[in-house]
């Protein structure tokens, strides 16, 4: 049980002498609590990450691999049947050939690109390049000085790669009709689902990486991957989550701020505690190459982004195997860029000495209309809500396999772990204030003691009262707050910063921990009103003796009623607070009362569900009849 053993990790093991007071630790909470700080956003300047040992950062490698597929909306990971591409014409030219290509990569999802082959007679297996583009506005057929994707393909070509051009969702012949820039931003529902143009984009890419290694002529072991800007961001997602891909160039986009303007590059939740060069740095050990230019975003990297990516190469003694180059230029994949790449990709994907940079051969790129794959909407694309809903339907989580939904519960949340030995105590004795070391935050609280603890969420003063009376020992949390409402959507708000709802969360579970570290006998975990579905999420990971929570009459079935106070993206895909009660049941008994709407989603659920609501005298009798 995985998600058992991750508990027992964050749980901790430390003992310390019993006692009824809360007494402050060495470190105190800061007098303000650093989540209300001014949010980070897309620009926001952060330090390069540092690792600590290789062990460490698997560790860590592992888990971020694991955030970025969640807010993709690839955890579980879809079906990925075999590709029926469509050729609907080919192109012969000097050295090298030009196929028009086509597939659904899901139903409703049309990808659209063209495939260059090398036409030297030499036969067998080759090595191959996949190439995502950016925001020019002709995507993959831009053709000028600064952005030239046809001819970097043809040049890849020439040179004896296999090479497979691909759009971005609603450029040229993909996802036509889509709106790259705002589809899926009209309603609250579809980021419950995680869907989003990042996630579109992000599973075009895995698909394109399947089409590309299934070729014949393709050595599926040797394959690069390289794009600028957004193609940039698309290197070096894919080359982070998919194990195929033998060497990378991402160019003019690996830096410490300016993380990706557009949806198709932020995810809720996509780079909470990370950004763009830890990302790129979870390709370690393999082949990577960061191509950078003075007049953009990556004017630093050979003072910081090299070295903060090289950090996690020296781990396993592999520096030798990232490096970078800069140019004097704007944002652009121009041919001084193409050259350093050209040089990167002979060398690693097919063993050539390794130089600098291999010189451009003169080109000529065909028209359009040439290479276009088709001339209106293909019947096969589907609309915006028509492929909505049926990723909304297949969306829907397999309750019966709670462990494999707890991933993407917790990425959903942000959720961290809370050893007891890492909570920190201020305050008083009956209004201590709780924090994580290192973390900043300031969980307000009161408590009465008793020689079992009880976690209070919800502001209930007889159910406290009840609770004190039957010798508990009662920690009440006061319930986190910004000073002033968040815009949620704004400068994509949830990709970088934690909910009041997950940090809310958060706060119950450094509850729980602060009571661990005391040496209770028993820890409980109880939600008032609605409170009580708070208290239920972090029942997922507090590993309570026992639960009880109020759901206010919660839907389960109804996604609006996720829309307001409940709004986490992702928290459907995961199965929400039905994920939640499994994973809690799994290590105490726990009761659901004011459940008359909640559908557990399995045939016999281990927790017991009362449809109306409890008072507090027989909230008291289903804590005791557990003990």
């Amino acid at each position: 049980m995985k998600h058992l053993a991750l508990l027992a990790l964050w749980l901790g093991t430390m003992t310390v002498a019993s006692g009824q007071d809360l007494m402050p630790t060495r470190i105190a909470p800061p007098d303000r609590d650093a989540r209300l700080a001014p949010p980070r956003d897309l620009n926001t300047v952060v330090p390069p990450p540092t690792y600590g040992s290789r062990a460490a950062w698997q560790h860590r490698r592992a888990d971020l691999r694991e955030q970025i597929l969640c807010a993709a909306g690839l955890s579980p990971m879809p079906p990925r049947p075999a590709i029926a591409a469509h050729v609907s014409g080919r192109l012969e030219r000097e050295g090298y050939s030009v196929e028009k290509v086509w597939f659904e990569t899901r139903p409703g999802l049309v990808l659209g690109g063209n495939l260059y082959r090398p036409l030297d007679g030499v036969q067998g297996r080759r090595p191959a390049i996949l190439t995502p583009h950016g925001h020019a506005a002709r995507g993959r057929l831009a053709h000028d000085e600064l952005f030239d994707a046809p001819g970097r393909c043809i040049n890849l070509a020439r040179a004896g790669f296999v090479v497979f051009t691909y759009d971005m969702v609603d450029y040229n012949d993909t996802g036509m009709g889509l709106g790259h820039r705002s589809f899926g931003i009209g309603s609250p529902v579809p980021a419950l689902y995680s869907i989003s143009m990042f996630g579109l984009q992000t599973w075009n890419s895995i698909r394109a990486l399947d089409f590309l290694a299934a070729l014949p002529d393709v050595d599926a072991q040797h394959i690069g991957v390289t794009g600028e800007s957004g193609g940039g961001t698309q290197t070096f997602v894919l080359c982070a989550i998919d194990d195929r891909p033998a060497a990378a160039a991402p160019v003019n986009m690996v830096s410490l701020h300016m993380q990706g303007g557009c949806l198709c590059e932020n995810a809720p939740g996509l780079r909470l505690d990370t950004n763009n060069v830890e990302i790129a740095a979870l390709f370690a050990p393999k082949p990577l190459l960061l191509v950078a230019a003075t007049g953009d975003w990556t004017k630093d990297t050979p003072r910081l982004e090299g070295p903060g990516v090289r950090a996690a190469y020296a781990l396993y003694g592999a520096e030798d195997k990232v490096d970078w180059v800069q140019y004097t230029a704007p944002h652009n994949y121009n041919k001084s860029s193409r050259q350093a790449v050209y040089a990167w990709f002979a060398h690693w994907l097919q063993g050539k000495p390794r130089v600098r940079e291999i010189a451009e051969q003169p080109f000529t790129v065909d028209s359009d209309a040439d290479l276009r794959v088709f001339s209106a909407k293909p019947a096969e694309q589907s609309t915006e809500a028509e492929l909505t809903r049926s990723l909304t339907a297949e969306r829907q989580p397999d309750l019966s396999q709670p462990a494999r939904l707890e991933p993407a519960l917790r990425h959903s949340l942000g959720i961290e772990p809370v050893a007891p030995s890492a909570v920190v105590v201020g305050g008083t004795g009956d209004a201590p204030i709780l924090g994580r070391a290192d973390r900043g935050d300031r969980v307000q609280t009161t408590w009465r003691p008793g020689h079992t603890g009880v976690v209070l969420l919800g502001d209930d003063p007889a159910l406290a009262a009840a609770l004190a009376a039957a010798g508990r020992g009662v920690m009440t949390v006061k319930p986190f707050a910004f000073d002033s409402p968040r815009d949620r959507v704004k400068e994509f708000y949830t990709g970088y910063n934690r909910t009041d709802l997950a940090c809310r969360v958060q706060d119950a579970l450094t509850a729980v921990a602060a009571l661990r570290a005391r040496g209770l006998e028993r820890v409980e975990l109880v939600g008032s009103g609605r409170a009580g579905l708070t208290a239920l999420l972090a029942a997922a990971w507090a590993g309570a003796d026992a639960v009880v929570c109020d759901v206010d009459d919660l839907d389960t079935a109804d996604d609006t009623a996720y829309t307001t106070d409940l709004w986490q993206p992702g928290l459907r895909l995961a199965g929400d607070l039905r994920t939640a009660a499994l994973l809690a049941a799994a290590h105490g008994r726990v009761t659901l009362h004011n459940s008359a709407r909640f559908q557990p989603g399995v045939a016999r659920p281990p927790y017991a569900l009362v449809p109306q609501r409890l008072d507090a005298d027989s909230i008291v009798a289903r804590l005791n009849a557990v003990r």
